[in-house]
């Protein structure tokens, strides 16, 4: 076996390994609970040569000052984000699940994908 083939096999595996990782590590559900102290939407307009596309995201955040984005994996392609935006209330409390990174100054926070009102 050739060295080059070595390691070009090596590459691909780390490759491969490193994208399962960052996966793996992306998708790690947690939950948490929050009371919403404010909920809004967006519009996120992208554009390149190809042409442009909007697209209408919802985000909220809690008493702690803590923003999530709401929105579900994207294995789940037949569950309306803007259904579970809708039962959220300003001042309720809830115990939610959450994925995802919080990178502030990339605009990237974790999505809530689950959520159950707690009554007080």
């Amino acid at each position: 076996m050739d060295t080059n083939d070595v390691l070009v096999g090596l590459i691909i595996f780390g490759l491969i390994g490193g994208l399962i990782v960052v996966g793996v590590n992306y998708y790690t559900f947690t939950g948490d609970t929050i009371t919403v102290k404010e909920k809004y939407n967006y519009v996120e307009v992208h554009s390149s040569d190809d042409g442009s596309y909007s697209k209408l995201e919802f985000a909220l955040v809690d008493t702690q000052g803590r923003t999530f984005a709401v929105g579900y994996p994207f294995w789940m392609i037949f569950t309306s984000n803007k259904a579970l935006y809708g039962q959220i209330t300003v001042g309720a409390t809830y115990k939610v699940v959450y994925f995802g990174w919080r990178i502030e100054w990339l605009g990237i926070f974790p999505s809530i994908g689950w959520l159950e009102e707690i009554s007080e």
